[in-house]
């Protein structure tokens, strides 16, 4: 089993090698990267307070678990499919993202598919291959093209993380430049440089809102900013670039329903089809990208 570093190489190597996939993955790439410099500076400032007591848990801090409420929102709309034939199936045993891809009867195959198709003790059997597929150009979800809501999440990451910051640390920036000089009445006392660039971080027209004449007006901070709006941008563009997938893989669905083949859908944009290697030589998919051996089980 691969590690979590090599299966991310495999995955940007292939990126790399697609142009039109990683025209469309860089944007997730870059929400997962800002998203994580974001969380990395909360880290660090954390890390310069922490041993002063001053941490505490917030529910707008970008590390607590938010697994549950994101897996809610991110549910498919639509029905798992599968429909599997009642055979042996081949899987893949491992992470598909082995050997480097290769050209089989005209169509990009990963190393671990090309091998199961080629060799003779699967002849007649069913080979599960997952169809990566293109990004449908000019896409509109809600009437905002993909770029316009990648912008738009990733400015509310960037907020969320400061309105995260100042919930955290508003009850010592309270006492403004006296927290440098003569520090808190607990004795707490900051590093100009260190104090200064938290309020960059933060932003001074956040600081000076919700810090007013010395009080850190907290409640008010929770008021306009409520739990439940955290990622609504961020869940949007989500499920735009689902849907981005999805218009193609319905057009698939629609092709192996005509042509009577087993195939199993699990989210927006991943269909999974049963055929035999002759089989697959025969079809003429449109708007694919390339193809892998499926693993049975989702990767979780």
């Amino acid at each position: 089993m691969k590690d979590y570093e090599e299966t991310f190489k495999h995955v940007l190597e292939k990126i790399n090698k697609y142009e039109d996939v990683k025209k469309s993955k860089k944007e997730i790439v870059i929400k997962w990267v800002v998203s994580i410099c974001c969380v990395c500076a909360i880290a660090m400032i954390g890390i310069g307070v922490w041993k002063s007591g001053l941490i505490r848990i917030s529910r707008f801090n970008p590390l607590d678990d938010q697994s549950t409420s994101l897996q809610e929102t991110t549910e498919p709309a639509f029905q798992v499919v599968k429909k599997r034939p009642d055979a042996p199936i081949i899987w893949a045993e491992d992470l598909p993202y082995g050997p480097e891809y290769k050209d089989w009867n005209g169509k990009d195959v990963e190393g671990f598919l090309y091998d199961a198709l080629v060799d003779e003790k699967n002849r007649g059997q069913y080979i599960a291959v997952e169809i990566s597929v293109k990004r449908k150009d000019g896409f509109l979800y809600n009437g905002k093209t993909l770029d316009e809501l990648r912008i738009e999440a990733d400015n509310e990451i960037l907020f969320n993380n400061s309105i995260a910051l100042l919930e955290l640390m508003g009850d010592s920036l309270k006492y403004g430049e006296a927290l440098i000089n003569e520090g808190s009445p607990d004795g707490e006392r900051w590093a100009p440089e260190y104090y200064y660039s938290t309020i960059e971080r933060i932003g001074k027209d956040l600081v000076d809102k919700y810090i007013v004449d010395g009080e850190f007006l907290r409640d008010k901070l929770a008021e306009d900013y409520p739990e439940e709006l955290a990622m609504k941008r961020n869940n949007e563009y989500n499920a735009a670039i689902e849907a981005s997938f999805g218009v193609y893989v319905d057009e698939i669905v629609e092709q192996m329903e005509q042509l009577n083949i087993y195939y199993e859908r699990r989210i927006e944009r991943k269909i999974i089809i049963f055929v035999t290697a002759d089989e697959f030589a025969s079809l003429n998919i449109q708007n694919a990208m390339y193809y892998d051996l499926a693993l049975e089980k989702e990767i979780t």
